[in-house]
């Protein structure tokens, strides 16, 4: 027995870093997970592979290495840009893999939404501000997925959707009064095009998603009514 467990990790170290470097990871700022022209990039090792369990294990080790709240929270929004992007490659091949990558993303979101106060009480709002703009950026490519999704996985990527939703509506609410007038402003053209995406499937969404999208529509709303356009 001993040397059976002797052999699988020496297989396991020998192999996990030529599977792992397979793996497109982007070379940006944590959680930043897009190219030049907007879009998400593609993950070369995906939960169809048999060494998927490998790319997990390197994020709890990953995690190890993250010594206080902010790291974690910006290593969680790292592993949730994963998800997403695994998502993203999935739903034309394997659409069946949709609902539980969705899970795993909401996962990483709720891990995320409970550090979010500890964030709050330091004053890290440049990390709030990271999870406002990044959870924003999230809802155009699940958007995307959503409408070329079966019906039967369309559930479980709405409730994804309303997640995120949720997680973006409450860190821009996290942030003093003058980063919110800020985080709004950078934010506008991402969220009008959310908003306008929305409009064209809402009648297809539950209360939960209709609901933060009009208070998206209010958010927009009152920073047009403080940054009026110059005539």
């Amino acid at each position: 027995m001993r040397k059976f467990f002797f052999v699988f990790f020496f297989l396991f170290f020998l192999i996990s870093p030529i599977i792992l470097a397979q793996e497109a990871t982007p070379t940006l700022p944590p959680g930043q997970a897009w190219d030049q022209r907007g879009e998400i990039y593609s993950p070369r090792l995906l939960p169809t592979s048999p060494f998927y369990f490998l790319k997990k294990w390197k994020e709890r080790l990953e995690l190890t290495f993250a010594v206080n709240v902010g790291q974690k929270v910006a290593k969680r929004m790292e592993f949730a840009t994963r998800r997403l992007a695994e998502m993203n490659a999935v739903v034309k091949t394997n659409p069946e893999m949709i609902e539980e990558v969705a899970e795993d993303y909401q996962e990483e979101l709720g891990l995320i939404e409970e550090k979010s106060n500890q964030l709050k009480k330091e004053g890290r709002e440049e990390l709030i501000e990271h999870v406002s703009e990044m959870t924003l950026k999230h809802q155009v490519v699940l958007l995307r997925i959503y409408e070329n999704v079966p019906e039967s996985a369309k559930k479980g990527l709405e409730n994804a959707m309303e997640n995120s939703l949720k997680g973006h509506l409450q860190a821009v609410e996290s942030v003093s009064k003058e980063k919110k007038e800020e985080v709004l402003e950078n934010l506008s053209e991402k969220h009008d095009e959310v908003i306008e995406k929305m409009d064209q499937i809402k009648g297809e969404m539950g209360a939960g998603v209709r609901e933060r999208v009009e208070i998206l529509k209010q958010m927009r709303e009152d920073r047009e009514g403080e940054f009026p356009e110059e005539e």
